[in-house]
C-alpha cells in the first residue's frame, strides 16, 4: 500500500508519536522512510544570502546541526527496527508546506506522517498551521498523529 512515507520535523520534542506510527507503518507495509528536518531561511534572490544564514555559527548553522543530529538518531531507530530510511535536512527559503510539497513530489511519496504541533489561535490565526496547508494542497494522503494526552484527570 505504502511504499515511501515522509516524515517532516521542525521540533525534535514533540516527534516522537509521529516517528513511532510511521516505524509501526513502514515495518508492516515494507516502506522506506524519508526523514525530512526543516531549515527555514529568509527569502532571497541571491543564493550567496542564503549562504549566509547558514554559515558556522550562525543560528540557522545551529538548527542545521541539531537536525542532523536528530535524525543520525531516529534513522538508527528505523535501522534497527529493519527499516529503510533516508535522513534530509532541507535548508529552503520556500513556505514550509510549499517545501514540503515540492519534497513529497520530488521523492514520489504515497504518504505524509506529520506530528500535530501545539499552536496558539493566534498564531494560527496569524499564519496558518503548516500542517493543515499541506493537508489541503497534498496530493497524496496526510496522516496527522496527535501527542499522548496526559494521563490527569482520565477514569
Amino acid at each position: 500500500m505504502y511504499s515511501r512515507i515522509l516524515v517532516p520535523m521542525e521540533h525534535q520534542d514533540q516527534q516522537e508519536p509521529a516517528l513511532e506510527h510511521a516505524l509501526l507503518l513502514a515495518q508492516h507495509a515494507g516502506a522506506t522512510v524519508l526523514l525530512a528536518w526543516l531549515v527555514p531561511v529568509a527569502a532571497s534572490a541571491e543564493h550567496f544570502f542564503i549562504q549566509i544564514q547558514v554559515e558556522p555559527g550562525s543560528s540557522g548553522a545551529r538548527r542545521k546541526e541539531e537536525g542532523e543530529a536528530f535524525l543520525a538518531q531516529a534513522s538508527q531507530a528505523f535501522r534497527r527496527a529493519g527499516v529503510d530510511v533516508e535522513p534530509r535536512v532541507l535548508v529552503t527559503a520556500l513556505p514550509p508546506e510549499q517545501a514540503l510539497l515540492e519534497l513529497a513530489e520530488e521523492e514520489r511519496v504515497d504518504l505524509i506522517v506529520m506530528a500535530t504541533l501545539p499552536q496558539s489561535a493566534a498564531g494560527r490565526f496569524l499564519f496558518g498551521s503548516v500542517g493543515e496547508k499541506v493537508r489541503r494542497r497534498s496530493s497524496v494522503p496526510v496522516l496527522f498523529v496527535n501527542p499522548p494526552q496526559a494521563e490527569k484527570g482520565r477514569p
